[in-house]
């Protein structure tokens, strides 16, 4: 998406350069059509990582390490997986750098 982003604004920045060829005012009025091209750019990309925002919202049920370290259920499995995973040191740690 960024890669998407630079180019666009690469052309257009391009464009507004080259039409100084043609005088200041067709100048200023291309970079008059770029700036609004820029402004919609950037209201989407404000929607889009609106909704992405939203989606990973909607998507997070907790049953993913993250959710699941801090889980009762954890204590069930800890004596089984103790020599690799410590779910309580896990927690303690998102905890921490969530505040």
């Amino acid at each position: 998406m960024l890669l998407g982003i630079a180019t666009v604004t690469f052309f257009m920045n391009l464009i507004t350069l080259s039409s100084y060829c043609c005088g200041v005012d067709a100048a200023n009025k291309v970079h008059s059509v770029a700036s609004i091209v820029g402004y919609v750019m950037q209201g989407v990309h404000v929607l889009v990582w609106g909704a992405a925002m939203g989606l990973f919202r909607m998507a997070k049920t907790g049953k993913d390490l993250w959710g699941y370290s801090c889980s009762p259920l954890t204590d069930q499995i800890q004596a089984e997986v103790e020599s690799f995973v410590d779910f309580g040191k896990l927690c303690t740690m998102q905890v921490s750098l969530l505040r």
